[in-house]
């Protein structure tokens, strides 16, 4: 069983449907903490989570669950996010009319300009993308409208307005393909770490990378919860030789950090439409 966010429609439903080219094994749950709790308990075999958006950054409840769980990233995809604007059917296409709108949390930030310009529209917090569209099928009002993909819309017979929505065109998700074990091999890796507070200590542990002439690809910093003003970090990085060379980088690490784990090894994804 694979579990992934929301319901059919949903971005992480597609990005499912994507990589496992088979929906037949597709479950949808109403939380990330229900995915990794599945996993942990062996209810499924895996997960699919958000962790990337190239519009608004990284998806930090998934990065914590990561950094607390004994779960694996073992693969990557990476889906193009056209949000659109839908109604139902008997609506006038009129954004005077609507009053409502129906959206998911990160939908609302991929698209917050919408909400500015139209400032008569008022957001109403969906479980996920998918969710918005179900509830606007539900509520049949013609004030309320929804922000979810085309296939939502096809699924609850819904109307998509010509209108653009998204804050911009160019809007990715990276996806990650989680489970219990972790892959042996792969040719990207994901670690997170912390340093002591002293100068130079992130120096320290970043100078393996460039020994090894390994190319990041990602390095972000987050707050550690419960001790304010220290941080962890996440990279991301390309190997370029076998997986020995990953070793001998932790090895090196582990002598300037004093929390270091490997999220996963996996090839990089590969970029879908949704």
């Amino acid at each position: 069983m694979i579990h992934y966010l929301g319901q059919p429609g949903s971005y992480s439903f597609l990005a499912a449907l994507k990589y496992f080219k088979n929906g037949n094994n597709l479950a949808g749950s109403d939380s990330f903490y229900k995915i990794f709790s599945k996993l942990k308990k062996q209810k499924s075999d895996y997960g699919i989570i958000p962790v990337e958006n190239s519009l608004t950054g990284s998806i930090t409840q998934n990065y914590d669950l990561l950094m607390k769980e004994d779960i694996f990233i073992v693969g990557e995809i990476l889906l193009k996010i056209k949000h659109h604007l839908l109604v139902n059917r008997d609506t006038i296409s009129n954004l005077n009319n609507l009053l409502y709108c129906y959206t998911h949390s990160e939908s609302l930030k991929q698209c917050h300009d919408f909400f500015l310009l139209n400032k008569n529209i008022k957001p109403v917090f969906a479980e996920d993308s998918a969710s918005a569209a179900i509830l606007l099928r539900k509520n049949r009002s013609n004030i309320y409208c929804a922000i979810a993909s085309r296939q939502a819309a096809e699924i609850n017979k819904l109307k998509m307005l010509d209108i653009k929505v998204q804050n911009d065109d160019n809007n990715y998700t990276r996806f990650a393909v989680i489970s219990r074990r972790p892959n042996k091999n792969g040719n990207k890796a994901s670690i997170i770490f912390s340093v002591v507070h002293e100068p130079g200590s992130l120096l320290k542990a970043l100078k393996p990378y460039a020994e090894a002439g390994l190319n990041l690809t990602k390095i972000e910093s987050r707050p550690i919860i419960g001790k304010p003003w220290e941080y962890i970090f996440i990279v991301d990085f390309i190997l370029q030789k076998d997986n020995a060379q990953i070793n001998n980088v932790l090895k090196k690490m582990k002598k300037s950090t004093n929390y270091l784990k490997l999220l996963g090894l996996y090839d990089p994804g590969k970029i879908y439409e949704s």
